[in-house]
C-alpha cells in the first residue's frame, strides 16, 4: 500500500521516499514507493510528471492500493527525493475544481446530475443527464459557477465514514464499505473525489464552457479553466483582431461583414459554374470540330493546369454526343494526367494499352474498357505521341 502525500496536500511539490519494488515490463521500468505525492491517472484526472532524483517520471498508474511510477530509465538507490512537474499538477488542480464548480452549478440552477468527467491534457469535459439543454441555461449553470470562483470559497477535502454518508448533502451518495475521500467546496458543493484541488475557489480563475454535444442520450460539453481559458481567451482575442484588420471591420460588424462576403460568394460559385459549363460545350466542340476537319475517329489535347474536373467533362461530353474516342492531356508543373474515353460500344480496351505506355513513364492509375486515367511525372509528349499511334493502328 502506497501512502499518498497529495491526499493530505495537493500543494506539495517535493518529497522524499524509499523504493518498496522495482519492475521492468516489456522495456519500461517502473518503480513502487512506500510513499508519494505524485498522482496517478484515476477518476478521470491525469497522471502528474516529474523526477525522482534526476530521473523523469513519464507516468503514474494506480493497482488496487500500489502506485507505480513509469521511469526514463532504470532507477538505483535506496534514498529517492521526488519532484512533481508543478505547472502541470497546478493545472490540472484548476481542471478539477472547475469541474466540481460546474457540476454543482448545474445540479444548483437545473436540477441536472453529472454523469462523469474527463479531465484531458487539452480541453477537459463534463457529462449532464439530460439530452438537451439550452444556450442560456447553460450559460447560466457557467455564470454561477463563475460567481462562486469570485466568492472566493475554501476548498476542503477530509474522509468520511460510511455510514455518515446519507446524513451528508452529497451529490450522490456511492457504494462504500470504507471511509471514502469527500471534496467541498464550501456551502456549494460536496463530492466523493480522491483528485487535487485548489484550496480557495479564486484559484481556478475561470471557467468557460466552449462548446457542447449530444452523446448518446446525455449531453457532454466541453470547458477550460484557470489559465487554460485565459490562453483560450487571448487566441480568441487574437483572432478576434486580425479579423478587425483584414475585414475593416469592428468587433460587433464582423459576423455581418462574413455573412455579406459569404452572399456575394454563393452568387460568384453559381456564375462561374455557369461559365464552366459554357466553357465545357465550347471545348468539346472545337475539339470535335477540329478532329472531323482531320478525318480523325479521336479528339486529342493537351492542356496545361486546369480542373481534372473540367477536363473529365470535356471527354464525357465528347464521347456521349459523338461516336470520338477522345483523349485528354493535363499537364501541371511536375506531373501530368492522361485521360482516356471512348463510347461504350467500341470493342478498344483501353487497360491493355497502360502496358505500352509504361514502358515510356511508370504511371499509377487505371480504369475500365471504355475510361482510364493514369498520373505521371516528367514530360508527356512521348506518351503523347505513342496514344496517338495507338488510336492510329486502331482506327
Amino acid at each position: 500500500m502506497t501512502e499518498r502525500l497529495y491526499y493530505a496536500d495537493s500543494y506539495l511539490k517535493e518529497f522524499d521516499a524509499e523504493p518498496v519494488n522495482l519492475l521492468e515490463e516489456g522495456g519500461k521500468f517502473w518503480v513502487q514507493l512506500d510513499r508519494t505525492a505524485f498522482y496517478p491517472t484515476s477518476g478521470g484526472q491525469m497522471h502528474d510528471t516529474g523526477r525522482l532524483n534526476d530521473v523523469r517520471v513519464t507516468d503514474v498508474i494506480e493497482k488496487e492500493d500500489v502506485i507505480l511510477h513509469e521511469v526514463a530509465e532504470k532507477i538505483t538507490g535506496t534514498h529517492l527525493k521526488g519532484k512533481i512537474d508543478w505547472e502541470r499538477r497546478f493545472d490540472f488542480m484548476q481542471q478539477h475544481t472547475g469541474f466540481h464548480l460546474l457540476a454543482g452549478a448545474f445540479l444548483h440552477q437545473l436540477r441536472l446530475e453529472t454523469l462523469s468527467s474527463h479531465l484531458g491534457e487539452d480541453i477537459s469535459t463534463i457529462d449532464i443527464g439530460a439530452a438537451s439543454v439550452s444556450g442560456t441555461d447553460i450559460h447560466r449553470a457557467e455564470d454561477l459557477a463563475n460567481q462562486i470562483i469570485a466568492e472566493n470559497r475554501p476548498v476542503r477535502a477530509a474522509f468520511a465514514d460510511p455510514k455518515n454518508l446519507p446524513e451528508l448533502p452529497l451529490r450522490k451518495i456511492p457504494p462504500v464499505k470504507t471511509k471514502i475521500r469527500l471534496v467541498e467546496i464550501q456551502d456549494f458543493d460536496l463530492d466523493p473525489c480522491g483528485g487535487t484541488h485548489v484550496r480557495h475557489t479564486g484559484e481556478v480563475q475561470l471557467v468557460k464552457i466552449v462548446r457542447w454535444e449530444k452523446v448518446r442520450g446525455y449531453l457532454r460539453l466541453y470547458f477550460y479553466a484557470g489559465q487554460r481559458a485565459v490562453r483560450h481567451y487571448r487566441n480568441l482575442w487574437g483572432l478576434t483582431r486580425d479579423l478587425n484588420l483584414e475585414l475593416s471591420a469592428g468587433e460587433d460588424e464582423i459576423l455581418a461583414r462574413v455573412r455579406d462576403f459569404k452572399s456575394v460568394l454563393k452568387v460568384q460559385k453559381k456564375e462561374i459554374q455557369q461559365l464552366k459549363e459554357f466553357w465545357i460545350d465550347l471545348e468539346a466542340k472545337r475539339l470535335t470540330d477540329t478532329a472531323w476537319e482531320k478525318g480523325l475517329d479521336f479528339c486529342l489535347h493537351l492542356y496545361e493546369g486546369i480542373d481534372p474536373a473540367d477536363a473529365r467533362q470535356v471527354a464525357q461530353k465528347i464521347v456521349r454526343e459523338t461516336n470520338l474516342s477522345a483523349a485528354i492531356f493535363i499537364k501541371s508543373e511536375k506531373s501530368w494526367r492522361l485521360i482516356l474515353a471512348h463510347p461504350e460500344k467500341d470493342t478498344i480496351d483501353f487497360r491493355d494499352w497502360l502496358d505500352d505506355i509504361r514502358v515510356i513513364r511508370p504511371v499509377k492509375g487505371g480504369g475500365r474498357p471504355s475510361w482510364v486515367e493514369v498520373l505521371g511525372e516528367g514530360s508527356p509528349e512521348e506518351v503523347l505521341k505513342r496514344v496517338t499511334a495507338k488510336f492510329n493502328e486502331n482506327g
